[in-house]
């Protein structure tokens, strides 16, 4: 019985640490695979980067005023994408903070508009983007934050407010402001490029983009199903 019961403790004692030498193995591996992801996000962005330097070039070398707009205005949302992309590889895991994507994004376009007499909060109660979501949802979001800084407060202060919140199945993204409300021409199909660029971005999350009348001012939404991984 002794002998029995010895073999069976040496033979747990192995197998203990055959499965201690996996498990460190599996953790190398994994820690190989998010190092070797983050350098490839890092890498695209710095791409992206040369392309929106690129575009930049081309619009300061021509001459026609409509093509230099058009240009400047594509180089301008390859940086962001850019800059999405360097965020998001610079967070563990992978996921990025809704907040913190937005708030970074917003500043930098309340700087570019010049607009210190608007105000914006942003709400995005703890929730966390994939790495799937987060440059379509931040490229939405920030859109309809500078049409709003454009057309909603022509000749006076205003706020902007943002929020993203979420159910069992779905997100939702909303951005409001209580500017001069809505054109007829916004209430149709989308005309402007940045209108086209949002349906586009959300057709790829597979959800569903609004915009509606408030009193007083806009409402932007943006709703689309949570991926099936992040649903516990």
């Amino acid at each position: 019985m002794v002998s029995v019961e010895v073999f069976f403790i040496v033979g747990m004692d192995g197998a203990t640490r055959r499965l201690a030498v996996e498990v460190e193995h599996s953790a190398a591996l994994a820690r190989s695979r998010d190092i070797l992801m983050k350098e490839v996000q890092h890498r695209v962005s710095n791409n992206i980067q040369v392309v929106s330097a690129i575009l930049s070039l081309e619009a300061r070398s021509t001459s026609d005023p409509g093509a230099r707009k058009a240009l400047s205005d594509a180089s301008a949302r390859t940086a962001l994408i850019a800059s999405i992309q360097r965020n998001l590889a610079e967070v563990d895991g992978r996921t990025a903070t809704f907040e913190d994507l937005a708030r970074s994004v917003v500043n930098d376009a309340m700087q570019a508009a010049g607009r210190n007499d608007v105000t914006i909060s942003i709400d995005g109660n703890a929730n966390v983007l994939s790495a799937d979501e987060g440059t379509p949802v931040i490229l939405i979001m920030l859109e309809c934050v500078n049409n709003a800084l454009e057309h909603a407060f022509p000749d006076r202060p205003g706020h902007i407010a943002i929020g993203l919140r979420e159910d069992d199945t779905q997100r939702t993204l909303e951005i409001i402001d209580n500017g001069v409300g809505l054109s007829d021409s916004a209430t149709g199909a989308p005309t402007s490029l940045g209108l086209r660029i949002i349906a586009a971005l959300a057709r790829q999350l597979g959800g569903d983009w609004t915009l509606r009348a408030e009193d007083p001012g806009t409402a932007a939404r943006l709703i689309w199903p949570r991926a099936s991984a992040d649903i516990s």
